[in-house]
Formats: C-alpha cells, sequence, structure tokens
C-alpha cells in the first residue's frame, strides 16, 4: 500500500530526494525533461459534448491567459511513455503500470511531486531530450524545493525556470555534449517565456491592488457620505 501510495499522492521534498538518490544509485538517468505550461484541454474534456462548439473560442481565451498558465516540469520514466524497468524495481510497481512522467512543480508550502500520466499538447511546451542526472535534480531541490509560494517572487514559474537552468547549468559543467539550453528565454515559445510572462504577471498583481484600493477608497468614501447625512 505504501508503494502504490506513492503514484496517486503528491510527495514533498523529504520523499522525493530518497527516491531519486535510488534511482542514481541504480544508474538511472532520465532520458529527458519537458517543461510544460499547463492550462485546461478545453478541445479534449469537450469533445463529443453538448459544449465541444465552445471549444476553440475556449482555447483562444485560453492561450490569451498563458502567463498565468502553471508551470510544472516533466521528466518521462522511459521510453516512449513506457516505465523503464530500473524505474519499476525502485518504485515496486509493474513495468505495464499507467504512469509515464515524474512531475515536479512549486505549490504553496514549497516543491511537490508526483507520479503522472498526462496528454501533452503540442503548444505551451518545451521539449529536451539527452540524458538527466539524478544528482543534478537533487542538488537544485536541496536548495531551493522548500521555498514558500509567493505570487510576486517566487511562483511556479520562477521555480520552474530556476529548475531547468539549474539542470542545464549543471548538464554543462559535466562536460556531456547534448545539454539543455541554459538560458530559456533564447528557446521558449513565448507563451512560456519569462521575459514575457513575469511582466505580464507583475502588471496583473499591481492591476489587482489598485483595483481594489479604488474599491475600497470608493466604498469608504459612500460610507462616509451615508454617516454625514444621518447626522
Amino acid at each position: 500500500k505504501k508503494k502504490s501510495r506513492r503514484l496517486t499522492a503528491a510527495m514533498d521534498m523529504e520523499e522525493l530526494v530518497p527516491m531519486l538518490e535510488k534511482l542514481g544509485a541504480q544508474g538511472w538517468k532520465f532520458p529527458g525533461m519537458i517543461y510544460l505550461g499547463r492550462a485546461i484541454d478545453f478541445n479534449f474534456f469537450l469533445d463529443g459534448t453538448p459544449f465541444g462548439f465552445a471549444a476553440p473560442a475556449l482555447e483562444m481565451m485560453s492561450d490569451l491567459a498563458a502567463p498565468f498558465h502553471h508551470h510544472i516540469l516533466l521528466f518521462p520514466l522511459g521510453p516512449n511513455g513506457t516505465v523503464a524497468s530500473v524505474v519499476a524495481e525502485v518504485l515496486g510497481i509493474e513495468k505495464s503500470s499507467k504512469i509515464s512522467h515524474l512531475l515536479i512543480h512549486l505549490q504553496r508550502n514549497g516543491a511537490f511531486s508526483q507520479f503522472r500520466s498526462l496528454r501533452i499538447k503540442n503548444n505551451h511546451n518545451y521539449t529536451h531530450v539527452g540524458s538527466i542526472e539524478t544528482t543534478w535534480m537533487t542538488a537544485s531541490l536541496a536548495r531551493m524545493g522548500r521555498q514558500r509560494f509567493s505570487t510576486k517572487s517566487w511562483n511556479c514559474h520562477h521555480f520552474a525556470v530556476a529548475l531547468f537552468e539549474d539542470i542545464a547549468h549543471a548538464c554543462k559543467a559535466s562536460g556531456m555534449r547534448q545539454c539543455p539550453p541554459e538560458h530559456v528565454n533564447d528557446v521558449f515559445p513565448r507563451e512560456l517565456s519569462p521575459a514575457l510572462c513575469l511582466p505580464c504577471q507583475t502588471f496583473a498583481v499591481a492591476g489587482s491592488a489598485i483595483g481594489l484600493a479604488t474599491l475600497l477608497a470608493g466604498f469608504s468614501y459612500k460610507l462616509f457620505k451615508l454617516v454625514a447625512i444621518a447626522h
């Protein structure tokens, strides 16, 4: 039961890091990683329903909201959606288990992970194919995996970019030839680019704060007038 729980429940750093160390001790290297800006796939969920006609419009609205998608990193557990033998052995599962990736992302209390099988759309992602050492991941997670979420300074986008670039730097330092890009703004699609998305997020947060302050000021003024009239 404890083994199967890993496949359905979120793992914090205290659970994830030892698991990665066990995989590394067995010589396992992830065959790549995927940076994903995750949104609702309306075409997938509404296909075949009475609301399918609305999917294109909802997808367009989702694309406009790309700077606010949830950013995650996915690490394949084997080739072509399969589970490699060494991974199945360490996790104590069957190779035919319906999981395909290790997902790592930032939540309110820090980084969490989960084994998942995800449908990945063609857009809003960047895929690197090449060996990823578990030690590169654990070194980065040990440094920043426990930092708590902050909307302005440390959200899921900040974390995912930092982990991706940390892995890229470690790969280059190891002398490996086929490494992820060290500067994501040079290669990421605009929907994922920190250069575009992070300023949009900051502007939205500032706009929300100004809007709320204006609303409260207006409410206070009306309340003041009502009190003045009553007297």
